[in-house]
């Protein structure tokens, strides 16, 4: 104790991250199991599940098991659920419409589109096997019932400007603190509400975990973050800097308080990106790279990231009876190479830009 004491570190905030981090141990080994085991329903006779289960089977054939677990993931729990018991003669376009909206409005717009793909490709299989003679999913565009995905409340730099956003958080004259906390949110894709409010307790930095608590998230679930080395380093470097503070963040000049997010804005506007570039942009920006696959193309040699692991890193997928008890915590091992790897890329074009500069 007296070593804790010591430290500066809080003793009842460490007994309390000694459990959790026990408790989290324990449900990353259930989650990860559940992940790869599941009781088939039984569907009735031509309906869309008893059709989707022969595509399926069809649709898999030289898919990598990622990709194969990422799809069964999403037809488990956004579209099974809506459509898996009708008859496939007998869906009609607003079922399927319903069925997109539904996961829209839970946050998941990019996984909203998906659904409607993926519906028509087994559509478009009944038909070639005779279940059925029309494709209700071919009848409209997402873009007509789905949001415009040009859209945005929050304004963000394009993959183009990346380099540039990159050399200025370099150069960035802001406090340790600041500058530390603008590029864990860049690496992580937290919102900068999550990133200001992090209390220590919830970081995991020897295992390289962090784990937001449920009370902290929308969804009222928790949220897991594979950390990546570089992440590791500045929170070590923070520790040294805010380690006797409850949160990691704590405000400039009230240190009981976290950061302010006019923190965050702040510092971008030095840095020239006012009106171009908030916090919440970075998780745009690193969605958009990640959903293009080319950054997955060039470090794993792979067509790209599934979509189910850069939806659950940015909290995004829906939290329904199918999922909940699991979902916030699945595909840990892939989602962990893939934080590294953004992580990786990011240095590659800082170091890329530098050389020019």
């Amino acid at each position: 104790m007296a070593k804790v004491l010591t430290s500066g570190l809080n003793p009842a905030a460490e007994k309390k991250k000694g459990k959790d981090q026990t408790k989290l141990q324990a449900q990353r080994l259930t989650a990860l199991k559940n992940s790869t085991t599941s009781t088939k329903p039984q569907w009735p006779e031509n309906s869309f599940g008893a059709i989707h289960d022969e595509w399926f089977i069809q649709w898999s054939r030289k898919k990598s098991p990622d990709y194969v677990g990422q799809m069964r993931s999403r037809l488990d729990g956004d579209i099974l659920p809506m459509l898996g018991s009708l008859l496939i003669t007998e869906i009609e376009a607003p079922d399927i419409v319903k069925m997109a909206l539904e996961i829209e409005n839970s946050g998941a717009e990019e996984l909203a589109r998906h659904a409607l793909f993926t519906t028509g490709q087994i559509f478009r299989f009944a038909i070639a096997h005779g279940y059925a003679r029309r494709n209700p999913a071919a009848y409209f565009k997402p873009g007509d019932v789905l949001k415009d995905q040009t859209v945005t409340n929050h304004p963000r730099i394009v993959r183009q400007e990346l380099q540039a956003l990159l050399l200025a958080m370099a150069n960035d004259t802001g406090t340790e603190t600041t500058r530390c906390a603008i590029w864990i949110m860049a690496r992580t894709f937290v919102k900068t509400t999550e990133l200001r409010e992090t209390p220590w307790a919830e970081l995991d930095l020897d295992d390289g975990w962090w784990e937001i608590s449920k009370e902290r998230m929308k969804m009222n679930s928790p949220h897991i973050v594979p950390l990546s080395r570089q992440v590791v380093g500045a929170f070590r470097e923070l520790r040294e800097i805010t380690g006797d503070s409850e949160h990691v963040f704590h405000g400039a000049i009230d240190r009981e308080k976290c950061m302010s997010n006019n923190t965050i804005l702040g510092a971008l506007k030095r840095m020239g990106h006012h009106g171009v570039m908030t916090g919440h942009g970075y998780r745009g920006l690193a969605s958009t790279i990640l959903h293009e696959g080319a950054l997955a193309s060039a470090l794993l040699q792979v067509d790209g990231y599934p979509d189910t692991w850069i939806e659950l890193q940015l909290a995004h997928m829906p939290r329904n009876k199918f999922s909940a008890a699991y979902n916030y915590a699945q595909y840990l091992d892939g989602r962990k190479r893939m934080m590294q790897d953004w992580s990786d890329y990011l240095d590659e074009q800082l170091n890329k830009v530098k050389k020019v500069a």
